[in-house]
Formats: C-alpha cells, structure tokens, sequence
C-alpha cells in the first residue's frame, strides 16, 4: 500500500515547435519511490509554458483523487514556477487554467 503522505509528482510538458504539436507526462511516486500513477497526454498546438502547465493540471487533479496529501510537484520550466509563486507574471490565454491549478493549494 502507497504511503498516503510525501508523495512526490515529477512532470513535464513538451512542444515540437513554439507553437507547435505538444504533450505531457508525470509519474507521481510515494516516499519510498514507488510509482503510484504515471500518465502522458496529448495537447495539440500549444506552447511549450502552455504543455507544461496542462501536464502539471492534469497530474495535480490525479493526487487529490486519491485521496493523497502532501504533494512536492517537480517542473523544469522555471517561467511557470515562478507564475505559480506569483514572481513573474502570467500570459493571459494562461491564467484560467493556473486558477484552476492554484485552487488546489
């Protein structure tokens, strides 16, 4: 059984072109290192920042709907972290879906 607490969610978010074709992925793993859920997604045409973001709002919802706590999300685009800690600023065609994903703090 899955540790229900520490789990960790490392994703990323690709586009082939900027727009252009794109697609994500994470695998979410409990304290131990276990996988627990792993999933890919196919976007469409969208940005790199824009993939990124839908991989990380696919994954997050995935976690809560396990009834899991205490979730560490790893992204490699420093942009959208920072959009996420309120740093930078964000595109406007975004910042629907970083609502959604930051009302799930």
């Amino acid at each position: 059984m899955a540790s229900r607490v520490g789990c960790k969610l490392n994703l990323d978010g690709c586009a082939r072109g900027n727009p252009g074709v794109s697609g994500g992925g994470g695998v979410l793993r409990d304290r131990e290192g276990k996988i627990i859920f792993g999933y890919s997604c196919f976007f469409g045409s969208l940005t790199s920042l824009h993939a990124e973001l839908k991989a990380m709002l696919f994954g997050v919802p995935q976690f809560i709907a396990r009834g899991l706590y205490e979730l560490h999300v790893e992204a490699d685009s420093l942009v959208l972290v920072k959009i996420l800690q309120g740093i930078q600023g964000c595109p406007w065609k975004l910042q629907w879906e970083v609502d959604e994903l930051l009302s799930y703090r």
